[in-house]
């Protein structure tokens, strides 16, 4: 398999917007609300991707690692709102 043949490759992150794209008249949706947005959806993708690479390698998810790490820390389970 060649390099750009990943079935699973990683999001492309969203393009920011140049400043002069905006035109400063308070749009309903601006360009940065429409990037804000889709950066939001990068982001989740991203970490799906990166819990899915670390799953087909093997690893445990970076998430469930530290979870577990500030557990042995606390000296149990981690304990969320409390």
């Amino acid at each position: 398999m060649h390099e750009g043949d990943d079935p699973d490759p990683a999001p492309l992150a969203p393009v920011e917007p140049d400043a002069a794209e905006c035109c400063g008249s308070g749009c309903v949706r601006c360009v940065y609300d429409i990037y804000d947005e889709a950066r939001q959806r990068y982001l989740a993708e991203l970490e799906a991707w990166k819990i899915r690479q670390s799953q087909k390698n093997g690893q445990e998810p970076a998430r469930q690692k530290a979870s577990r790490r500030e557990a042995s820390r606390s000296g149990g389970p981690l304990q969320v709102g409390m």
